[in-house]
C-alpha cells in the first residue's frame, strides 16, 4: 500500500507540472491587432544590401522571432549619447543618454548584433526638453520625426536636415524658442499638427512645394516669423484651421530670390524690386521704410508691403512710407493699436481690405487728392482721413489744415 500511494503522488505531481506554464510578457503588445495579424500570415524574406544593411521596411517580425525570442524583441546600442533601438526590425532613435552633449549627429545606420541596420525615424519625445541641446545634424536615411521629439529645447540653435525626411510628427520642434531659421528638407511631404509653435525666435522658413499636407496651427505663437511659399497659393489639402499662425506670408518664392533683414524689417529680394515681408521684434516706435535697399552693391526699390506684415505691432507710433511704394496688402498694419498716423504716398495704386484694421488711435494723411480707384472701398473706415489740401506739415508732422 505504501509503494501504491507513493506511485499515485508521484505521477500526480507529474501531471501538475505538465500542465503549468510560464506567461512572458511581451514588451510589444501594444501595437495594434492588424498589423500582427498582417504579420503572422506573412514570412517575408531579409534582403540585404551590399553594405550588409538591413532596411528595416523590409523585415517583418516574424523573421525577428525564434525559438529564443525573448532575447531578440529588443536591442539597443549607444553612440555618443544617442540611443538607438532595434524592435521587430525597425531601428529608431529612442532617446538619448543623461550625459549627452549640447551637439549630436543622427546616425544613418548603426550595427546592433553584429547586424548594420538604417535608421528611419525618431521617436516621440525622444529628446523633448533637452535644454542644453543646440545643434543636431541629421544624416540621409531618416524619413519621420515624431511626436515631441525636440519639444521644449529651448537652446537648439541649428538643425540639419536631410533630403530623405518626409514627415514631422505633431509638435515636433514646439517651444524651441532659440531657433532663429530652418531649411527644411526639400522632399518633405507632411507638416504636423503645432510642429513649430512657440519657436518666437523663428524669423523665416520656406516651405518646399513638395508639401501636400499642413496640420493647424504649425506656427502659432511664432511672433518673428515670416512663411514663405515655393507654391504660389495654397494648396487645397492644407487645414484652412489657422496653419500660418496669423504671420505673414509670400507665395511663390523662387530659388534666386533672397530675403535679408534691414534694421528689423524683413524684405524679398526679387531681380526686379524689393518687397517688405515683415518684421522682427526689436521694431520700435519710430518706423521708416526706405524707398531703396542695397543688396550685394545693387538697388532695389521698395515696391510693395505684403499681407500681415506689419500685424500686431502694437509698439508702433508712427511710420513713414516712400515714394515710389505701390501696394499695401491685407491687414498689413491691422491692429496695431499704438499707431497716430501714417502718410500714404501719391505712388501707392492699391491698397487691400483692412489695410488698418482695429488701427483705433490712427489718422491717415494722403497725398491722392481722392480715393483711388485701386483701393479696395474696404481700406479703412476711418473718421480722420485727410486727402490732399486737408492736411500740410507742421515742424515735420503732418496736420490738419484749420
Amino acid at each position: 500500500m505504501k509503494k501504491l500511494s507513493l506511485l499515485f503522488i508521484t505521477l500526480s505531481m507529474m501531471a501538475l507540472f505538465s500542465c503549468s506554464s510560464v506567461k512572458i510578457s511581451n514588451p510589444y503588445s501594444s501595437i495594434s491587432a492588424s498589423s500582427n495579424s498582417n504579420n503572422s500570415s506573412s514570412t517575408s524574406e531579409v534582403s540585404e544590401s551590399e553594405d550588409n544593411t538591413l532596411n528595416s521596411s523590409e523585415i517583418s517580425s516574424n523573421d525577428m522571432l525564434s525559438t529564443n525570442n525573448s532575447s531578440t524583441l529588443l536591442d539597443q546600442v549607444e553612440e555618443n549619447g544617442v540611443i538607438y533601438k532595434l524592435a521587430y526590425g525597425e531601428v529608431t532613435v529612442a532617446g538619448h543618454t543623461d550625459d549627452m552633449g549640447s551637439s549630436i549627429v543622427i546616425l544613418s545606420k548603426v550595427t546592433i548584433n553584429g547586424q548594420k541596420y538604417s535608421v528611419l525615424k525618431i521617436n516621440d519625445n525622444a529628446f523633448a526638453k533637452c535644454e542644453s541641446l543646440e545643434s543636431v545634424t541629421i544624416q540621409d536615411g531618416l524619413r519621420t520625426i515624431g511626436n515631441h521629439a525636440f519639444d521644449g529645447c529651448v537652446s537648439l540653435k541649428n538643425v540639419t536636415f536631410p533630403y530623405t525626411i518626409q514627415s514631422f510628427y505633431t509638435s515636433a520642434f514646439a517651444n524651441c524658442t532659440a531657433l532663429e531659421s530652418i531649411n527644411l528638407p526639400t522632399r518633405i511631404k507632411s507638416i504636423g499638427w503645432s510642429s513649430f509653435e512657440g519657436c518666437r525666435s523663428l524669423k523665416s522658413i520656406i516651405i518646399p512645394r513638395s508639401v501636400t499636407e499642413m496640420g493647424p496651427q504649425v506656427f502659432q505663437s511664432c511672433s518673428s516669423l515670416t512663411i514663405y511659399c515655393q507654391a504660389e497659393i495654397k494648396p487645397e489639402s492644407w487645414t484652412n484651421r489657422s496653419w500660418d499662425g496669423s504671420r505673414p506670408v509670400y507665395w511663390g518664392i523662387k530659388d534666386e530670390d533672397v530675403i535679408m533683414t534691414q534694421d528689423a524689417i524683413y524684405y524679398l529680394v526679387t531681380k526686379d524690386e524689393a518687397i517688405v515681408t515683415g518684421r522682427s521684434l526689436e521694431l520700435r516706435e519710430n518706423v521708416t521704410i526706405p524707398s531703396e535697399v542695397t543688396l550685394e552693391g545693387k538697388h532695389y526699390s521698395v515696391t510693395k508691403i505684403i499681407d500681415k506684415s506689419f500685424y500686431y505691432c502694437n509698439f508702433i507710433t508712427n511710420i513713414t512710407l516712400p515714394n515710389g511704394l505701390l501696394s499695401i496688402g491685407e491687414k498689413a498694419f491691422g491692429e496695431c493699436y499704438g499707431l497716430k498716423y501714417i502718410v500714404i504716398p501719391s505712388s501707392v495704386s492699391f491698397i487691400s481690405v483692412d489695410a488698418f484694421f482695429l488701427c483705433s488711435k490712427l489718422v491717415v494723411y494722403c497725398e491722392a487728392e481722392s480715393q483711388p480707384e485701386g483701393w479696395d472701398s474696404d481700406w479703412g473706415d476711418y473718421k480722420s482721413i485727410y486727402w490732399k489740401g486737408q492736411w500740410s506739415y507742421v515742424n515735420g508732422i503732418p496736420s490738419p489744415n484749420n
